[in-house]
């Protein structure tokens, strides 16, 4: 009798892990990661860029070492330091809003060229942060006179 009791009590041990809920646990190997984007951790830019000049839109942005370009409006303001960055930042996107010819971008101010760079136009969305987060320089460059508008997503929320 003891032996069909425990027989039993496992195969009611089995069929409890097997009938168990799972619905939490992603059948992928790895589990989607969301980050919180709430406004704490996000500031506007935006600028208007003068033809054939290459301008520096956003600036390094490590963990501990943030540097604010001149001449470009963020909201809220920020200012360069070298102690508190809100952690690096963790992501950007920018949109070309006016331009009358192709928008060169390019991450650093030395290679940026109209024949090699990438180009965005009006409307349309570039993010240099996908997948990996890209805390340097991202320098714009056009013919023609235009204006660009983007956000960017620090890995901390603002003091």
């Amino acid at each position: 009798m003891r032996k069909i009791l425990a027989a039993l009590m496992i195969l009611g041990g089995v069929g409890t892990v097997w009938g168990a809920d799972n619905r939490p646990y992603s059948p992928e190997p790895t589990m989607e990661v969301f980050r919180r984007t709430d406004d704490r951790f996000m500031v506007r830019f935006s600028t208007t860029v003068p033809a054939n000049t290459a301008t520096v839109i956003l600036s390094t942005a490590a963990p501990r070492n943030l540097v604010v370009p001149s001449g470009i409006n963020f909201s809220p303001s920020i200012t360069s330091s070298t102690t508190v960055t809100y952690g690096g930042r963790a992501y950007t996107i920018l949109q070309v809003t006016s331009g009358a010819s192709n928008v060169h971008v390019d991450l650093n101010r030395v290679d940026i060229s109209t024949n090699t760079s990438p180009f965005v136009t009006a409307g349309q969305w570039w993010s240099p942060d996908d997948p990996v987060a890209w805390q340097g320089e991202i320098v714009m460059k056009s013919t023609s006179q235009f204006s660009v508008t983007g956000w960017m997503w620090f890995e901390k929320p603002r003091q």
